[in-house]
């Protein structure tokens, strides 16, 4: 059933892709008929058509391209658009079917901002850095597609206020962002495929998406999550965690579907933090520097088929857990045994403290201490 779920998400994303460039083609080829506009310092686009720039443009306060009307394709041809530290390098107020692409956009407080209601809008190819936010979306912008863009050096890379659905990200790179590479607040249907998320100085994606798909991206060397994810009903699969200071993947929701993934070199591999009822199958997750999985409040999660999965670097689980699959765990220290169908070795003498030693909390629980020792204070 899940899969079925995000099959038709990801399905119906397409179908508004597929839309939103037909539209876009169509759009040129009466451009093509109607030759582009040159313009060669900041304004306002107030008549649908296509605009090209013809050399670098700047402004020290205010809106440099301030985009009023739907069905803008604006083309700035590699030109740099700079401005004060202030305002908006591009800013589309409201408007529908827009397209920017091949411009260099710096030092704005918003490199190109979205205003409520701006629907179906296509930005790809650009160079977006060194402002506060590299791309900022109020609430209520739905079916926008960010393809092939460089969004590094700002502050947030992507910041979108919330109630912003059906977007997709697709071939961009977002790195060396001073805060969160992008945050993505409460959404539906979102799909970020072959991005890479890399050196940003917190987390690399913070998204709060529901049925949203994430495959092929990169999530590496990040100063705190690679994927932090809040929302439910979603699939992971085929990404790669690498190097993040601090959880590869935190899971903080319900149903999602993580699989096929390289989870190495975290602090902690995957992090559940009250995150119920999702499936792990066909992960690596191995040479994390505390815990390959770490769950605290989170009930009846399942992991199976994992292609390595190294219970020896640790594990800490306060609730149920289904491992299937024959796994051992080796025990070093006193602890809770939460996990159904996992075998657990004792491998070294253990003391207990003033609590009780091990905890069992399922049925058919294996314990094997191989001869060594549980010693209580008294």
């Amino acid at each position: 059933m899940k899969h079925n779920i995000y099959k038709s998400i990801i399905c119906e994303l397409n179908m508004y892709k597929k839309q939103l460039l037909f539209i876009l083609i169509l759009f040129s080829l009466i451009i093509n008929l109607n030759a582009a506009t040159p313009i060669s310092s900041c304004g306002t686009l107030s008549v649908s058509g296509a605009y090209y720039l013809t050399n670098n443009i700047s402004i020290a306060s205010g809106n440099c391209i301030t985009i009023s009307t739907s069905n803008v394709a604006l083309d700035c041809q590699g030109y740099n658009i700079t401005g004060g530290g202030v305002n908006s390098g591009i800013s589309v107020g409201g408007q529908d079917y827009t397209n920017v692409s091949n411009c260099d956009i710096s030092n704005f407080q918003y490199g190109i901002a979205f205003s409520t209601y701006s629907d179906y809008n296509y930005i790809n190819n650009n160079e977006i850095h060194d402002n506060t936010y590299g791309v900022y979306q109020a609430n209520y912008n739905d079916y926008n597609i960010f393809e092939n863009n460089n969004v590094s050096n700002n502050n947030y890379g992507f910041y979108f206020a919330g109630y912003n659905n059906y977007g997709e990200f697709e071939n961009n790179l977002i790195s060396n962002n001073g805060g969160i590479g992008a945050l993505i607040m409460a959404s539906v249907g979102y799909s970020f495929i072959n991005n890479t998320f890399i050196n940003n100085g917190n987390t690399g994606l913070s998204s709060g998406t529901t049925y949203t798909n994430y495959e092929n991206n990169t999530f590496n060397s990040n100063g705190a999550y690679g994927l932090q994810m809040s929302g439910n009903n979603n699939n992971v699969t085929n990404n790669n965690f690498s190097l993040n200071t601090n959880n590869g993947i935190y899971v903080s929701n319900d149903n999602n579907n993580i699989s096929n993934n390289y989870i190495s070199s975290n602090l902690n591999g995957i992090y559940f933090g009250s995150a119920d009822n999702n499936e792990l199958s066909n992960n690596y997750i191995n040479n994390n520097t505390n815990y390959d999985l770490y769950l605290t409040t989170s009930y009846n999660n399942n992991f199976y088929d994992f292609m390595d999965f190294n219970l020896i670097s640790g594990y800490s689980s306060h609730d149920k857990q289904n491992l299937l699959g024959g796994y051992n765990a080796n025990l070093t220290s006193c602890g809770n045994l939460a996990w159904y169908g996992l075998n657990y070795n004792l491998d070294s003498d253990v003391v207990s403290g003033a609590s009780n030693c091990f905890s069992i909390g399922i049925n058919n629980a294996v314990l094997d201490c191989q001869g060594y020792s549980i010693t209580g204070s008294g």
